[in-house]
Parts: C-alpha cells; sequence; structure tokens
C-alpha cells in the first residue's frame, strides 16, 4: 500500500475485522508500517458507561484517530475530515469493536467544518467517508462546508 502514494485514508468495516487491539497496532499505534495516515472523526474509546469492561478505559471517550489533516498542495491549504462507518459491528460482529464506539458523524463533522474554515484558514474541505453514498450526501446537505464528497468505496486520497 505504501507504493501507491496514499495520504490519508477513513478506515470501512473490514479494518476492524481483526479486532481493537490490531486496528490500533495498524492505523494508531507508533510501530505502524504506513506512509500514510487514518482518520476518523467519528471513531472514539467506549466510555465505562458504554462498555464497562473496555480494555481502553484510561482512553474513554477519547478519539482513536486524529478527525482530520491538513495538507499544503502548492498554494492551496487542503483539510481532510475522515468519518468511519457506524455500519461495522453490524456487517461484521460486535465483538470486533471491543473497546470502541462508532457516531454517525452528525456531531463530528460541522465542528470540523467550522474548525478548518475558520481557526485553520483552509481554501479546501475534503470528506473522506465510509458511511456510504446517500449517508455522506445527507450530511453534505445538512451540513455545509464540505467541497469534495466521496462517491461509494472511493476514499483513499494521494
Amino acid at each position: 500500500m505504501n507504493e501507491f502514494g496514499i495520504d490519508a485514508f477513513a478506515p470501512g468495516n473490514w479494518d476492524f475485522l481483526y479486532g481493537t487491539d490490531h486496528f490500533i497496532r495498524l492505523f494508531a499505534g507508533k510501530a505502524s508500517k504506513a506512509n500514510w495516515h487514518a482518520i476518523a472523526a467519528s471513531l472514539y474509546c467506549a466510555t465505562l458507561y458504554e462498555y464497562p469492561a473496555t480494555p481502553y478505559a484510561d482512553r474513554a471517550g477519547q478519539r482513536v484517530l486524529p478527525p482530520f489533516l491538513i495538507y499544503q498542495v502548492g498554494d492551496v491549504k487542503v483539510g481532510l475530515i475522515g468519518l468511519t462507518a457506524e455500519r461495522g459491528p453490524k456487517a461484521l460482529s460486535p465483538m470486533v469493536m471491543e473497546g470502541f464506539c462508532l457516531t454517525t458523524g452528525q456531531d463530528e463533522l460541522p465542528n470540523a467544518i467550522d474548525l478548518l474554515r475558520n481557526q485553520e484558514q483552509v481554501d479546501l474541505v475534503v470528506l473522506l467517508s465510509k458511511r456510504g453514498l446517500a449517508n455522506n450526501l445527507e450530511l453534505v446537505e445538512t451540513f455545509p462546508g464540505v467541497d469534495i464528497a466521496p462517491l461509494p468505496d472511493t476514499n483513499p486520497i494521494s
């Protein structure tokens, strides 16, 4: 994958297949061999209320991955926002998400857009999302400020 020159991606349900510890090693760990970044504003370590036996109690309620990245491409400052799909546990098994919780992104997206546009002063906001075309369209129609949203299953950016 490193040979493709991918800069960022939003993980999808199959990226959780081998469980949360493996996910962290692959995408959020310091030992990751990837030269690209995983981003997901909608992926959190579960709280004790949501999952009392969480293996990540010390990180409860914190994001697993950065919510966004900023790249300078020539004269254009680009903000990338990542959303992962909340269908992961339904498509695979709730057990593969042990200690994680997902949201729809409806709370996170407007906050990220505002931060990128008003504080970071980006020129272009790109949504990387594994939520599916209909859900992505609903989000960007509800929360203006995204310039580019993905087609189904097309989220790597390079």
